[in-house]
């Protein structure tokens, strides 16, 4: 069983030691890292709400106790944390890439911030008029964020 790992691992190694000394995948490595904590607090809220709080849910059909309250405030801690996952990731992405490059780390990040903000599609209202729309702040924004930090560290 060593043998074969052992062979897999002279396979693997040398494909893995490039994908590591990748800047732009290790700047979308130290930016997921960075902000784990986050998704796992979000994580944890979401799977609170779900299984053991709520109506019909398990406290509920233990104790009686709903916990509607603790709901509605797990349910804004997790949305609000998923929900600016793509803005959290434009700017540590462009941080951490600006640290690759030696080039001012804040004024760059701050700038993708903008950019991403700019290129994120808006949308509109009679009585509102635009506004940016939230969905793509969020994970459904990933690849615009990836697009946004690259470019403008490149640039």
């Amino acid at each position: 069983m060593n043998a074969l790992m052992d062979k897999i691992a002279d396979k693997i190694l040398p494909f893995a030691e490039v994908l590591s000394k990748n800047k732009y995948l290790a700047a979308i490595r130290n930016a997921f890292v960075t902000i784990m904590p986050i998704i796992i607090g979000c994580s944890l809220c979401t799977l609170l709400n779900s299984v053991f709080l709520g109506k019909g849910n398990y406290f509920d059909k233990w104790f009686g106790f709903q916990g509607l309250d603790i709901v509605n405030v797990l349910g804004a801690i997790g949305s609000a944390g998923m929900n600016i996952m793509a803005l959290l990731i434009v700017y540590l992405l462009a941080k951490n890439l600006a640290k690759e490059y030696k080039i001012d780390e804040d004024a760059v990040s701050v700038t993708a911030v903008v950019c991403f903000l700019i290129i994120t599609t808006f949308g509109t209202d009679a009585k509102a008029g635009e506004y940016i729309r939230t969905y793509y702040l969020g994970a459904a924004g990933l690849f615009t964020a990836f697009i946004a930090a690259f470019a403008t560290v490149e640039v």
